[in-house]
């Protein structure tokens, strides 16, 4: 069989069934659009959805490479193993401040990052973490009248969530 990363393509897809701006079908995401300012919301390649996003301002480096970012909900993920180049990316679900947790696709359950797994997992890491190159904060169109979100899971949030055995809850 072919070893396809498929990581990206994990993202891209979530990031279609959402709805999210500029998602037409899946034959317009599954294909490189590298230098198309406006293909900022999918990609089948990691490294080259960080250069994209780079070039259109959209890129913020991690704590481990300078920056100060806390990343949201709904920011990419963008994981390093040589400090260089992305080779794996997740989507935030949501930072304490000291942690980031996230969902990835094409990783396992095991700690660490893993750019070559065999699922779909719900991991965690310091934002500290030499691992994590960066964010895609992307323009997402918000509804200010959207409840705000109960993480902690004391007090019920409206919507579909899964769960962790930390009682975490994510919409």
């Amino acid at each position: 069989g072919v070893d396809y990363p498929w990581c990206a393509s994990f993202v891209s897809f979530c990031l279609l069934q959402a709805g999210v701006h500029n998602q037409k079908s899946v034959s317009d995401w599954c294909r490189k659009h590298e230098g198309d300012a406006a293909y900022i919301y999918r990609e089948v390649s990691c490294n080259k959805w960080a250069t994209q996003l780079r070039s259109c301002g959209y890129f913020k480096n991690s704590i481990q490479f300078g920056g100060d970012y806390i990343p949201l909900p709904g920011d990419l993920i963008f994981f390093t193993e040589n400090g260089i180049r992305e080779s794996h990316i997740g989507i935030v679900l949501y930072s304490d401040g000291k942690r980031v947790y996230t969902i990835e696709g094409n990783t396992n359950q095991a700690s660490g990052m893993e750019s070559n797994g065999d699922g779909v997992y719900v991991k965690d890491y310091t934002l500290q973490s030499s691992y994590i190159r960066g964010y895609g904060v992307l323009p997402y169109a918000t509804n200010n009248s959207v409840c705000p979100i109960d993480y902690s899971g004391e007090r019920a949030t409206a919507g579909t969530y899964i769960s962790t055995v930390a009682k975490y809850v994510y919409p």
